[in-house]
Formats: C-alpha cells, sequence, structure tokens
C-alpha cells in the first residue's frame, strides 16, 4: 500500500530529472520507502539494491536504463536506507527471517500496478539483492527477464569463517545472541572507513567518493555490519536456493573479473544448471558493476539493455 511522499535526496543520487520517492506499507506494517523514476516506455526494471544500500546510490543505473527507454523502481530494503530499521541501534544491518524481505517485493509489485507504469516488468538485482531476487523468481512473481549483478548466491568467506558460522548458527537463532553484531563488525559504512586504495567495490576512485559523499551528506541512510542473526540467515537461504531447481525465467548473470566479495563457484555451479541462464564475466571490474570506472560501467549496462531488449516478441 502506498502511503504518501517520502523524502528523496536528489542533490546526491546523479540520476535522471523527475525522480520521486513513496512510503510503502508491507503485510507485516513495516514502512519502507520506494525510488521511482517514471519516463521510459519500453517496460519498467524493478532494482533489487545489495545490502546496506539505499535509492540514492542507484541513480546512475535510473539515469543509464532511462537512456534505454525503461521506467525504474529501486527499493530500500527494511533495515537500511530510510526503510524502518529493525533494531534500535540503526547502524547494524539485521533481518529476523530472510522471507520477510519478500513481504517488500510484493509491497513493491502492488505499488508498480497502482502506479500504472508501463510492462512488461524486468528485474535487475545486485548482491544480496541477488539472493533476494531468485526467491521472488522461484515464487514466480510476473517478471518477463531477469538481470544479476554479482549476485549473492554464497558468500566468499574463508574455511576458518565457514566453519565457525556453522558452530555459531545454531547459537544465532536465540534472540540476544543474533542482534548482536558480526566479529569484528564496525557501525560505520565500509566506504567510509576503508581507503579507496584498499576497497574491493569499485575501481573508480570517483564513483567511490561519490559514495562517500552521499553518506557523509546523509548519514540517516548509512548502515553498518550486520548482526549474526543476519549472517545466519544469509547462508541458510543460500544454501536452501543451491537446492532449488532454476526458475524458468531469462536471466543473464554478470560477475567482475576481480570479485572477491560473493562465491563465485555458487555462480557457477548454478548457471551450470540452467538452461536459460548466461553468465558474462566483465572484464577488470570489482563488485560494484555499475558503479566502476566508465567502460565497465557501459559495457554493463549495454549488456542489461541488450539483454532486455531480446526479450521483446
Amino acid at each position: 500500500m502506498i502511503l504518501s511522499d517520502a523524502p528523496f535526496f536528489s542533490k546526491v543520487y546523479m540520476g535522471p530529472s523527475g525522480g520521486a520517492a513513496k512510503w510503502l506499507l508491507t503485510e507485516d506494517n513495516i514502512k519502507i520507502r520506494l525510488g521511482i523514476w517514471k519516463s521510459g516506455t519500453k517496460g519498467t526494471v524493478i532494482i533489487f539494491p545489495g545490502r546496506g544500500e539505499f535509492i540514492e546510490k542507484y541513480g546512475v543505473a535510473a539515469n543509464l536504463l532511462e537512456k534505454k527507454g525503461y521506467s525504474v523502481l529501486a527499493i530500500d530494503w527494511r533495515g537500511q536506507g530510510l526503510s524502518d530499521r529493525l533494531l534500535k541501534n540503526r547502524s547494524i544491518g539485521h533481518i529476523k527471517k530472510y522471507s520477510d524481505y519478500q513481504k517488500d517485493v510484493m509491497a513493491t509489485i502492488k505499488a508498480f500496478y497502482s502506479l500504472n507504469l508501463p510492462e512488461p516488468l524486468y528485474l535487475l538485482s545486485h548482491s544480496m539483492g541477488g539472493c533476494i531476487a531468485m526467491r521472488s523468481l522461484v515464487n514466480e512473481l510476473p517478471f518477463k527477464a531477469a538481470v544479476f549483478t554479482s549476485p549473492m548466491w554464497g558468500l566468499s568467506i574463508s574455511p576458518l569463517a565457514k566453519l565457525l558460522s556453522k558452530i555459531v548458527a545454531p547459537l544465532a537463532k536465540m534472540g540476544p545472541l543474533s542482534t548482536k553484531v558480526v566479529p569484528g563488525g564496525r557501525a560505520e559504512n565500509y566506504v567510509l572507513y576503508t581507503p579507496f586504495e584498499k576497497n574491493v567495490l569499485t575501481n573508480s576512485q570517483n564513483m567511490y567518493g561519490r559514495i562517500k559523499n552521499q553518506l557523509n551528506s546523509y548519514p540517516e541512510l548509512m548502515l553498518g555490519s550486520p548482526t549474526l542473526g543476519w549472517m545466519y540467515e544469509t547462508l541458510k537461504e543460500c544454501e536452501r536456493l543451491a537446492k532449488i531447481i532454476a526458475p524458468p525465467v531469462p536471466s543473464l548473470v554478470l560477475v567482475g573479473s576481480n570479485e572477491t566479495i560473493i562465491d563465485t563457484l555458487a555462480i557457477r555451479k548454478r548457471i551450470s544448471e540452467w538452461d536459460i541462464g548466461k553468465l558474462v564475466t566483465v572484464q577488470n571490474a570489482k563488485h560494484e558493476l555499475i558503479m566502476e570506472v566508465k567502460k565497465v560501467r557501459d559495457q554493463t549496462v549495454n549488456l542489461i539493455g541488450d539483454f532486455f531488449e531480446q526479450q521483446i516478441t
């Protein structure tokens, strides 16, 4: 259900003119924020962002997709951006159940229809959003095609961390421990304490600086490290999805050749079992393909636009 206009920080969002935001209410009474760009006529692309992201960050994607002829929606997931945070300590990321993200998805799908945006409906997801997106496709939501950039179908963590996660997992289900930040976690967002030279997100110093400026300008958008509960729920959802037959939705997966955050072996395994899923490795790119250097950014959006165009019948 659409409630009212929501704040939209147009000064820092790096997107096309005419963007706006609305508050949505989910079925469990969580208020989430939806970004809206309505100018395209070929169809509508719904963006599922990654963990810790926010709709202003996707102004870049909205701008590039608008030039391809699409209208765009982008979600602030529960627990991040300006959507309702789930803990008193709003600086750490938490989720009670991974299936709760699907309630955000359903609220967005309903908003899409009430806003009279053009069909067909396409899906563009990044990182954690790719995990949520896979579940949405399995649930047979009405997407004509899907693109995943750096999808989180597994986390790139050390064997020791995997062992520890299995030991901690049963304890993390318990209320008090589940809301504690992961060991070594911080309240600050990654880009604010990591020098550009050491970052694993992008090769573009300009784009990295822009993200930092967004967070410094509007610290209410900031999210730091996740909780043990989020980590437990994430690992379990990745395990569940790995056992499910790939959905019958034409899909394109884009991964940077220098990816170090998500588990690329999990991606390759999924693609090997997916007749209508295609994997493209983007050379000289890190995790944030749409926030990369211009050459990579343009290549990524051209691949996305061409793929969606191929689905027109």
